[in-house]
């Protein structure tokens, strides 16, 4: 179901489309920028087959950090596309919190390139992590503002309100338990960060969110 982002009477909420199309564009800048940061090397000439392997060997730890980070906004946009789905209203606050969860979408791409260049240190590692808890905050904040300011479709009950907001927690949550893990062993964190989009997932299907929130956009 395509949200229409217009009022009861067929009007379109103010500024809400703005609002959206600015957000993608922010979310596709950010992702461009990771791609562009994983690049060879200047490489002398006379580069032989076997010296070109080990010149894309060598970029592994860039494509790690892409990998994970390109999957990290992935989850925040869709987060952030299944909120605005539900908001039928704007205001000053709800604009500020998302600029503000927006800027750290858009720094996202220095922490990367910190990780892919230091990925071994536990300092790096701690880094990234610790900015992944606060854009996780961010995110979670992005919900529950417009769900507690009564901005979103009445449709939306405290039920469904409550279980997006533990889905939405798991990121920040896994993040944060990362920094300690990575104290002792930077690589054993970043295993972590892997299993956040299972854990989304398995929360998402244990709590029925998906059918709650469509349910919720047909009755809306």
């Amino acid at each position: 179901m395509t949200p229409s982002y217009e009022t009861s009477e067929g009007r379109p909420v103010p500024g809400l489309e703005r609002i959206i199309f600015f957000s993608d564009a922010v979310f596709a800048i950010a992702i461009t920028l990771l791609a562009i940061d994983v690049r060879l090397p200047a490489l002398p000439p006379g580069m032989t087959n076997d010296g070109l392997l080990r010149a894309l060997g060598d970029l592994r730890p860039e494509a790690f950090a892409f990998v994970i980070s390109f999957v990290v906004i992935a989850a925040f946009w869709v987060g952030h596309y299944r909120t605005f789905r539900v908001i039928t209203e704007t205001n000053g606050r709800l604009i500020a919190i998302n600029l503000a969860f927006l800027f750290c979408i858009a720094a996202q791409p220095f922490p990367t390139s910190v990780l892919a260049r230091q990925g071994d240190l536990a300092v790096a590692v701690v880094f990234y992590a610790a900015f992944g808890v606060v854009t996780g905050v961010m995110s979670t904040l992005l919900w529950l503002y417009p769900v507690r300011a009564g901005l979103v479709t009445p449709s939306v009950t405290p039920e469904i309100s409550r279980h997006v907001t533990y889905r939405s927690l798991v990121v920040p949550v896994v993040f944060a338990i990362s920094i300690p893990v990575a104290l002792v062993n930077p690589i054993a964190a970043e295993v972590c960060w892997v299993l956040m989009v299972p854990a989304q997932v398995l929360v998402s299907r244990r709590l029925g969110i998906q059918h709650a929130l469509e349910s919720s956009l047909r009755s809306g």
